[in-house]
């Protein structure tokens, strides 16, 4: 991949870099994390915990990967996440992953398939889409995410971008 004139990057550190702006984007956001990607990652990109404003005691542990690919990512590497999920909970139950968030960036959001797949599945799965120049624009949590978070609903708006609703007020990020 050309960066500037005469500046070639490989694939791994487009990737790389790519992971490190999903940290700092989703650090605006309450996410506290750390990178983890690298050879042998085992497919997980960082972990850590998401602290939600206005529910101080709620500490969510997230486990994440990043895909910063040019098309939108297929129902396939939704599943490949979900294996990656199993794979690093293998005593918990194939019902869900408990008190974990499974968190999916990529730069080029979901195929609709993807999509049904997130929908269907029974990991907490939040998938979002950063952009390489650093904004959060999409982000869909499944009904087993809902379920962790308990009484805090996300909210996302387009122009507004993240919100919580707890006991009917309204906390912007």
């Amino acid at each position: 991949m050309r960066v500037g004139v005469g500046v070639q990057c490989s694939a791994h550190s487009v990737g790389l870099a790519y992971e490190r702006l999903v940290l700092k984007v989703l650090e605006r956001y309450g996410f506290q994390i750390l990178h983890t990607g690298g050879a042998g990652d085992g497919g997980q990109d960082f972990n850590g915990f998401w602290l939600l404003p206005r529910v101080p005691e709620q500490r969510v542990p997230v486990l994440g990967q990043c895909k910063c690919l040019a098309k939108a990512v297929g129902p396939a590497g939704v599943r490949e996440f979900e294996d990656v999920l199993y794979r690093k909970f293998p005593d918990v139950s194939a019902q869900s992953v408990s008190g974990y968030i499974g968190v999916m960036a990529s730069k080029s959001w979901f195929t609709s398939s993807a999509l049904r797949t997130v929908h269907s599945s029974r990991q907490p799965l939040l998938v979002c889409q950063v952009l390489s120049r650093g904004g959060l624009i999409r982000l869909v949590l499944n009904r087993e995410g809902q379920r962790i978070l308990g009484d805090v609903q996300l909210v996302w708006r387009e122009g507004i971008g993240l919100a919580l609703l707890v006991d009917n007020h309204l906390t912007l990020f």
